[in-house]
């Protein structure tokens, strides 16, 4: 699924530029599990680890996690290992990542300079109804719980050409920075929600971690 929502501000006035890193575009990797002796330990790829095995004939399975992990503008959350991984680095003071699904997609946004959350969140939604156009995009307040934090947000709801999606805009601060997190949802034809998303909102409560965490 190709998200449908255009990266906002990308035209409004120009920002503090942020640090380049290559490593901010490269997909993250899967996560694997080693499962030994019954008990299973999360893995990552290239780190040793030191198990203690009281039998040398001990089976040993490695496994695919279901998710993969985000670690890019200074948060770390769990995301389904399917979706798709896009980074544009193309706009100075400006980071953007993408994680699509089928249904799901989530979208971090990094905008460096920008010292007040609430209202660059605004700026983000105003930008996201004019693209749609007000009739077609409302919006309303919304909540979401992260990493045992609440979050007021806001909701926005898409009716266009037959389909009908759902965004929920969260602005975090990040030191002089602010990070907006969109997570996106097509919605079944009873209006309510993708499968998909609600692993990924059960991901994301469960792992988020916040700057300085």
């Amino acid at each position: 699924m190709k998200t449908l929502v255009a990266h906002a501000l990308l035209g409004a006035a120009v920002l503090a530029a942020l640090p380049r890193s290559a490593d901010e575009t490269m997909e993250p990797p899967p996560i694997y599990a080693l499962e030994v002796g019954g008990k299973r330990v999360a893995l990552e790829p290239d780190l040793p680890l030191d198990l203690d095995t009281p039998d040398a004939r001990t089976r040993v399975v490695l496994r695919t996690e279901p998710h993969r992990v985000f670690p890019f503008a200074g948060l770390r959350f769990h995301y389904p290992r399917g979706m798709g991984f896009e980074a544009d680095m193309d706009t100075p003071g400006v980071a953007l990542w993408s994680l699509d699904g089928n249904d799901a997609v989530v979208m971090v946004q990094r905008y460096g300079g920008r010292e007040v959350p609430g209202e660059v969140r605004e700026e983000v939604v105003t930008s996201i109804q004019a693209q749609f156009g007000r009739r077609s995009a409302t919006s309303a307040p919304s909540k979401t719980s992260l990493g045992g934090r609440e979050l007021e947000g806001t909701e926005i709801r898409i009716a266009i050409a037959g389909t009908r999606l759902i965004q929920e805009v969260y602005a975090i601060p990040s030191g002089r920075d602010t990070i907006i997190l969109i997570v996106q949802d097509s919605l079944e034809d009873d209006g309510s929600h993708s499968a998909e998303y609600g692993t990924t909102k059960k991901m994301l409560a469960e792992s988020f971690r916040f700057p300085g965490e």
